[in-house]
């Protein structure tokens, strides 16, 4: 055991910051707006020779058995040790089905996977600090490099270039970006769309929006005393700036008007002509929003368009498997999506899961082999297949394969998820669309961004008044945590 590392209080706002800002995005994928109790699960290979088709549901089959070369010459017996953050029954299954692959490769390696629930850090943090850590963990947008600023991590950067940094979407690649360096895997992203009622747009003979004019006038078509009593029983749109979900909103509007908060040099930018736009057009958008967004959280979107008391709904992708594993897959059929409406270009914001390994790591080297073997497309394409519909492969290559595209599921609710994959190389993490910085998680987990819209819609503030808040709370943020390296 060496000596244990002590970190500053500046470094430790760095690396606190940065990982509250991970659970916004935790937020944002809808595990803390609904948390699921966190059991642990050990599941291990030891058969060699082991075949097993890998089923969720009927149609989830998984029937293509991918063979490889093995990558690595090994003696002996190994276990991996690798923490995981889900426990859902789609997402457990997935992880088998990588762990049973690679044991067809390497039947001298065993993986052991314990779930240690989405609200992870501390337990990373406190497992870096004492070196009782396992070979392998799971973060989400930004994460890694938490983790990488302690020191803590080896780079995979190796990995990520003989695979092809241009396989993925940009955002996941600078959210595992510090220092030149690379350090985590991505793998999955999910991806907030605009949801609509079909039903209500038809009885209106409207069509989804596609800009920000066109949200603007379907909304207001939208908001309806349905009953005649007075009173309006369904407004235009549904979103959440409540809690941790409140970033992801205000973010992906910024985006499609090319709004940021750093500029590559990391000067603060946030007081521009195009985020005041963004602010004033959703200052005008008001009317016709689910009263209460502003302490709403992503779960009650999704219960007011299932409940028809909200025509259109910002959520992500995974609402998909939401409805199917609480078994209302035929609400379903009652929505179509559509990209986020723009001023300019497509936004969104960014969510996304990686794995890394640690720098004490027992198996280090067969730790990044088995990130390297989960790249690979046929792999990827079945593992996301396999993981909770509506979950996007990480990287262009999976996500154009038949495996993966083809999937029962993926085929079935293609006309959903669709519009997520167009947005892939457009998402981001609020104030990373230029560079990943050490100041994302604080300026997300202090919800500077809806803390100033909430000022001009409960406070009566000006949009110029509550932006210019909004920098200077920015600013506090850089001076108290310092320049980036």
């Amino acid at each position: 055991m060496g000596e244990v590392k002590k970190v500053s209080r500046r470094d430790y706002l760095k690396y606190t910051g940065a990982a509250i800002g991970g659970l916004i995005v935790g937020g944002a994928l809808g595990y803390l707006a609904k948390p699921a109790e966190v059991v642990e699960k050990t599941a291990t290979v030891t058969a060699p020779g082991v075949e097993k088709t890998i089923t969720t549901t009927v149609e989830k089959t998984v029937t293509k058995t991918v063979t490889g070369t093995p990558t690595l010459t090994l003696t002996g017996p190994i276990e991996l040790e690798w923490w995981h953050n889900d426990n859902r029954p789609a997402w457990i299954e997935a992880c088998e089905f990588l762990m049973n692959e690679y044991h067809k490769r390497h039947p001298n390696v065993t993986i052991r996977k314990e779930v240690v629930g989405w609200v992870n850090e501390p337990k990373i943090l406190a497992a870096i600090q004492t070196k009782t850590v396992p070979d392998i963990a799971m973060s989400y947008s930004g994460g890694a490099v938490t983790f990488a600023a302690t020191g803590g991590l080896i780079p995979v950067t190796d990995i990520i270039e003989e695979h092809g940094k241009n396989d993925f979407p940009p955002s996941d690649i600078k959210t595992v970006s510090w220092k030149g360096e690379y350090w985590a895997v991505p793998d999955i992203d999910t991806i907030h769309v605009l949801w609509c009622r079909k039903d209500f747009l038809d009885e209106k003979g409207l069509k989804p929006p596609k800009t920000w004019d066109d949200l603007l006038s379907v909304a207001k078509a939208l908001t309806e005393d349905t009953d005649k009593d007075g009173k309006i029983d369904r407004y235009g749109v549904a979103w959440a700036l409540g809690g941790v979900d409140g970033p992801e909103v205000i973010w992906a509007f910024m985006r499609t008007n090319d709004a940021e908060i750093f500029d590559e040099n990391l000067n603060i930018i946030f007081n521009s002509k195009e985020t005041k736009e963004t602010y004033e057009f959703l200052k005008e958008l008001h009317p016709y929003v689910w009263p209460g967004y502003v302490t709403m959280s992503e779960t009650d979107v999704r219960l007011q368009i299932i409940d028809g008391k909200a025509a259109m709904g910002i959520t992500s992708t995974s609402f998909i498997y939401d409805c199917i594993r609480a078994g209302k897959e035929e609400i379903l059929e009652k929505f179509i999506t559509v990209p986020i409406p723009i001023k300019k270009h497509y936004g969104t914001f960014h969510c996304s899961t990686h794995y890394f390994v640690f720098k004490d790591a027992k198996h280090k080297e067969v730790a990044k082999d088995f990130l390297k073997f989960m790249l690979e497309p046929d792999i990827l394409a079945q593992y996301a297949a396999i993981c909770p519909t509506g979950f996007i492969p990480a990287t262009y290559s999976a996500q154009k394969n038949p495996l993966w595209r083809e999937s029962p599921l993926v085929k079935k609710y293609w006309h959903l998820i669709e519009p997520g994959v167009l947005q892939a190389p457009y998402m981001s993490i609020p104030g990373a669309a230029n560079r990943m910085n050490p100041y994302v998680g604080a300026i997300q987990a202090r919800l500077i961004l809806p803390k100033a819209f909430a000022k001009i819609i409960t406070e009566n503030v000006s949009v110029d008044e509550a932006l210019k808040w909004a920098e200077s709370e920015i600013r506090k943020v850089v001076k108290e945590i310092g320049p980036a390296e």
